[in-house]
């Protein structure tokens, strides 16, 4: 589990090749639900687009996250994955 502190470039090529990753989206960013939150997505995705990666976020869901922002990261994801948002 990486949190959002690990830059994901850094941790793709610094951990063994088809090592199984899990994280790093900032919860904050979430929270916030800014601009950034889609290209903060599209780069974590990108930079473990080579090995097994389960999205997630870097520590736990805070508790006032609105869930329209939930809904912008789910439809960010799957856009990724390719399944449409």
């Amino acid at each position: 589990m990486l949190d959002e502190t690990i830059d994901p470039l850094w941790a793709a090529a610094a951990l063994p090749a088809g090592m199984p990753v899990q994280g790093n989206l900032d919860p904050m960013l979430l929270l916030s639900g800014s601009a950034a939150l889609e290209p903060a997505v599209r780069a974590i995705r990108a930079a473990f687009a080579d090995r097994p990666h389960i999205f997630n976020l870097g520590h736990g869901i805070d508790k006032d996250t609105p869930i329209g922002h939930v809904d912008r990261l789910l439809a960010a994801v799957r856009a990724e994955d390719g399944r449409g948002g």
